[in-house]
């Protein structure tokens, strides 16, 4: 049973990858977790401009056992949301805390403007009151911009002070090439990341199972708001092809820079964290046959 688990996990991967172009991805961590191999490449969709990295981590041993991303700098994009989520949820402790909306959160220069792929938005109304879970939902669940900065100005006052709080998480991770500049994941040329820095901010979100639980939903009700998951792993509102029941959804979303880039981060089983930059994140566990 777990071997055939196993065969179709690396069979999707297989069919996933093959969609972005060209993968290769090799791990062999213990003598207990067989030799992983995906090799993908498809004649149809030639390779992007823009260049898988790709960072493969074992959550347990806190080692990466897989990295080709050699430190190449990228936008932080959902991994600023994902560690906005993350402070929010460690600074606020009962996520039933009622959270008033700030006017920042109807402000493009926080938020994005309307129809920025980066941009997502709930809609929400100053004054207007959510619980601190409902926004932290958002955050995970759809990428709401306007949910992580009604987020940061609760805990900090200005999504600016937050800010600081989140590098400094980063900091304490170990985030050795990261600077948020937002708390949005919006483009900005101060801001910056790697994929190795990425694996270790899903790690510790990984590792809080309520936002994991939340982020798993592929889809929620936030105020007066139906959302849905962007998540292919978790949800199948967008596209089915991609579906897989095991799969625990950290965060999906995109980010644009001369072309759109799809990221995501997902957890199937646990144990070990696979991250292709670029285009996609994902979450992955250890297999054993």
């Amino acid at each position: 049973m777990v071997f055939r688990r196993s065969f179709f996990l690396l069979l999707s991967l297989f069919i996933i990858a093959s969609s972005f172009g060209s993968l290769c991805v090799c791990a062999d961590e213990t003598a207990e977790t067989s030799t992983i191999i995906v090799d993908a490449v498809s004649k149809e969709n030639p390779p992007p401009s823009t260049v898988n990295t790709v960072v493969v981590r074992n959550v347990d041993s806190g080692r990466n056992i897989f990295n080709n991303s050699k430190g190449k700098v990228i936008q932080p994009g959902v991994a600023a949301k994902l560690m906005t989520a993350l402070v929010a949820y460690e600074s606020i402790g009962q996520t039933s805390a009622k959270v008033v909306i700030p006017a920042e959160a109807e402000k493009d220069g926080y938020i994005g403007a309307v129809g920025q792929v980066s941009a997502p938005r709930l809609g929400l109304k100053s004054g207007s009151i959510l619980s601190a879970r409902d926004l932290i939902q958002a955050v995970l669940v759809c990428s709401a911009n306007d949910a992580c900065v009604s987020l940061a100005v609760y805990v900090s006052g200005s999504p600016e002070s937050f800010v600081k709080l989140m590098n400094q998480k980063a900091e304490e991770l170990g985030c050795e090439n990261t600077h948020f500049s937002n708390c949005t994941g919006l483009n900005s040329a101060t801001s910056h990341t790697t994929a190795e820095d990425i694996a270790l901010i899903a790690e510790a979100v990984f590792l809080k199972n309520e936002l994991v639980t939340l982020a798993s939903e592929p889809k929620a009700t936030v105020g007066e708001s139906k959302i849905h998951s962007k998540n292919y792993l978790t949800s199948t509102s967008l596209i089915s092809n991609y579906y897989m029941k095991e799969a625990k959804g950290l965060i999906a979303g995109q980010t644009e820079n001369g072309e759109i880039q799809r990221q995501f981060v997902d957890a199937v089983f646990h144990h070990i964290v696979f991250v292709p930059c670029h285009l996609s994140i994902y979450f992955l566990s250890k297999c054993r046959f």
